[in-house]
């Protein structure tokens, strides 16, 4: 069982195509599914595979193991597969892969840094409710409002508790009649409490009372 049995089922157009080099007219498997020899599959074709799951996989899965015994190679991949770490992104590099192994902007050419990726890594996690105990934010407050309401509408981060304070992160919470969550809004900001560095939404939809699908999109 790979991924808790979650579907996946793609959106848009990411791929991470991988051909069977094996000797010996072997047959393989890649998260339970088969390629020939010869052959090639999209692992994100996978209903139950994410791209979070190949970025593991390669780390220290399965397709870390058949790469280096030469019975794979990647031959198209655009998903974010980032390293920073030297020796683990030449292996990526000499397996197939050109895409995703650099930070990238905004597309207008600038590059993040080692540093500021990793700030802006942390602010999301905390606007996720993950909070983080390293780095720029080592200390952070978290307010909820309306105070005391079990549904709430706002949760924002503060750097302090007290006066002057600069916001971190802020979430917007959108309810349906039922009181599901269907629209969380998420802002992180610069360390300056004003300037925004990352700004997404995302959508739910349900089956019953359950969350089956969440839909994130970058604004």
């Amino acid at each position: 069982m790979y991924g808790f049995e979650t579907f996946f089922p793609k959106r848009v157009n990411t791929k991470f195509v991988v051909k069977n080099i094996a000797p010996g007219n072997k047959c393989i498997k890649l998260f339970m599914y088969p390629i020939n020899n010869g052959g090639t599959r999209d692992l994100l074709m996978i209903p139950t595979v994410s791209e979070a799951d190949i970025r593991h996989s390669l780390l220290k899965g399965s397709l870390l193991i058949k790469i280096l015994a030469g019975e794979i190679e990647v031959v198209d991949s655009n998903i974010d597969i980032l390293q920073f770490e030297p020796q683990q992104r030449q292996f990526l590099w000499d397996a197939g892969i050109r895409i995703g192994l650099d930070c990238g902007g905004s597309g207008d050419g600038y590059q993040f840094t080692e540093e500021e990726y990793n700030t802006l890594i942390q602010i999301i996690n905390l606007a996720d409710g993950d909070g983080y105990g390293e780095g720029v934010y080592a200390s952070s407050w978290k307010y909820t409002l309306p105070e005391g309401d079990p549904f709430p509408t706002q949760i924002i981060w503060y750097d302090s508790a007290v006066e002057p304070r600069k916001k971190i992160t802020e979430k917007t919470i959108t309810y349906d009649d039922q009181k599901r969550i269907i629209l969380e809004d998420h802002v992180a900001y610069s360390t300056d409490g004003i300037t925004v560095i990352a700004h997404y939404t995302d959508t739910m939809t349900y089956l019953g009372p359950f969350e089956s699908m969440r839909h994130r999109v970058m604004v």
